[in-house]
């Protein structure tokens, strides 16, 4: 496990290959490429309540750094997430077909440094 902020993140498992997927509200969305999931295990080690954002994760792939396409957890694109508890959750990615990744980069916010964990 890594630490950003008042984050702790462990990967738990990752899943590849579908190429579409529910988006919520009666729709789908289908990838350029293909969805890779990460499902990571985040626990708050703050004093207050912090806010999960999908959009601050960063999954590396030959050094690029991809945003995360999709919601953070099946509720929405943020989880709130109070002192001393933790969340398993996912966060979703378009890829080219077949790319490898190599790490997350998980953010406590947009503005945190970030730490690598490997896939």
């Amino acid at each position: 496990s890594v630490r950003d902020g008042k984050f702790e993140f462990k990967v738990l498992g990752v899943e590849r290959g579908a190429t579409s997927k529910d988006g919520g509200f009666g729709t789908t969305d289908t990838a350029k490429g293909e969805y890779f999931t990460v499902k990571l295990q985040v626990t708050n080690i703050g004093d207050d309540a912090r806010t999960l954002f999908a959009s601050n994760q960063k999954l590396i792939i030959n050094g690029n750094k991809y945003e995360a396409t999709s919601h953070i957890t099946d509720d929405g694109w943020k989880e709130d997430i109070n002192p001393g508890l933790g969340s398993t959750t996912t966060a979703t990615f378009d890829i080219p077909p077949g790319a490898v990744p190599t790490a997350i980069e998980c953010h406590d916010s947009a503005f945190s440094g970030g730490a690598l964990l490997a896939l």
